[in-house]
């Protein structure tokens, strides 16, 4: 007997894996993380195959009983490895006390279908016949909570989602909460696997469309997600600052555009590290960045930005390169195009650019002029 919705959803974790070997944006490291996940699921998948073969195609008896049991444990012992495997990740970003609690998580979920192969806590077979041990109630609901936690410890604090994709990450976490419920109220389990092959692709979705909206060397959000985030303020107040390094094309001169896309992501970096608490910043061309706050005035986001400037280098964990870029805010007028604020914002950085050019020329022709002097003494 094909179960055909097993069937479906195995077609959809081929279609993540299909995803993920055209997807040149994620790290070879995320891919097999995604791979491995997806691996679980669809060996879960397999083995509800069998468990229907052998439960038409054998006899009723203890043997059979065993058997089926076994399968039906080694399905609920896969489970959390195919949720849990984002985790491996950011295992280093994690606290003491969530990577302790991710472990305790993992060793009751696997421990407990691994005791029920020997006495009936979580499950147990009876001519054939699937029951519900009186455990199973508090294991389904405790394996829910789990996925809660790993999707927010693992996803929504180590990506920098948007709006559009929280929502994929959020839907996915309903469609795995309608599954469990599934399971608790019908026994309908082969809709708590297809819950979980959904959550799964979901999830990567949410991920690639992330990926989709970062700029590569930077790893700031990149003009895309920028007009996107414009779209959705609306009529909203915000100030927008625009930022322009100074020397990059003599940087990039001197040491080559390797080096050159270091200093960028340093920078870059270290602007989002500073300014992460008061906004959003975007990379909107080669060298030219946004920062879009609506919790701050322009008066207190160029005491913010001007403190950043003075701090002469960018954040040593980024590099030893050094902060020299100009700037112009403007705060959005009642009625104004957001469009137009940012425009007002882009004049003033070009105007403070001119002046900063035209102060480094005069210093120089300042300090040709003391040489000549000196000479000619």
């Amino acid at each position: 007997m094909i179960v055909y919705e097993d069937l479906i959803s195995m077609i959809l974790i081929v279609y993540v894996w299909f995803r993920l070997y055209v997807n040149h944006r994620m790290t070879h490291e995320n891919k097999m993380t995604y791979f491995r996940g997806g691996v679980a699921l669809f060996l879960l998948l397999i083995l509800d195959q069998v468990w229907q073969y052998l439960f038409i195609t054998q006899s009723k008896s203890p043997e059979t009983d065993r058997l089926l049991n076994g399968i039906t444990c080694a399905i609920f012992f896969l489970i959390p490895f195919a949720m849990n495997s984002v985790a491996r990740l950011f295992r280093k970003r994690m606290s003491f006390w969530i990577r302790m609690a991710n472990y305790l998580m993992m060793v009751v979920l696997t421990g407990i279908p691994v005791i029920n192969l020997f006495v009936p806590i979580l499950s147990y077979h009876k001519d054939s016949v699937f029951f519900y041990a009186p455990f199973h109630l508090p294991y389904a609901l405790f394996e829910l909570a789990s996925m809660v936690f790993v999707v927010h410890v693992c996803y929504m604090r180590n990506f920098p989602f948007d709006r559009n994709d929280l929502v994929l990450v959020w839907f996915a976490q309903a469609i795995v909460t309608v599954g469990v419920a599934a399971d608790l109220i019908y026994q309908a389990l082969s809709v708590t696997w297809t819950s979980l092959v959904l959550c799964y692709l979901l999830l990567y979705l949410a991920i690639e469309f992330m990926y989709a909206k970062l700029d590569p060397v930077t790893m700031l959000r990149n003009r895309d997600a920028y007009v996107g985030y414009l779209y959705r303020i609306g009529g909203r107040g915000f100030t927008a600052a625009v930022f322009d390094l100074n020397r990059l094309k003599s940087y990039n001169d001197r040491f080559g555009h390797v080096e050159g896309d270091a200093y960028l992501r340093a920078f870059a970096q270290t602007m989002r590290k500073e300014l992460v608490l008061y906004g959003e910043i975007f990379r909107i061309g080669g060298d030219e960045f946004c920062f879009i706050t609506k919790e701050l005035s322009a008066q207190d986001a160029e005491m913010v930005i001007r403190k950043i400037r003075k701090m002469g280098k960018c954040r040593p964990e980024f590099g030893d390169y050094p902060i020299d870029f100009s700037f112009g805010i403007a705060e959005r007028a009642r009625g104004e195009n957001a469009y137009d604020t940012i425009e007002r914002a882009d004049a003033a950085m070009y105007e403070e650019k001119r002046l900063t050019h035209a102060h480094r020329r005069e210093d120089v022709v300042s300090e040709n002029g003391k040489s000549g002097d000196g000479m000619g003494d």
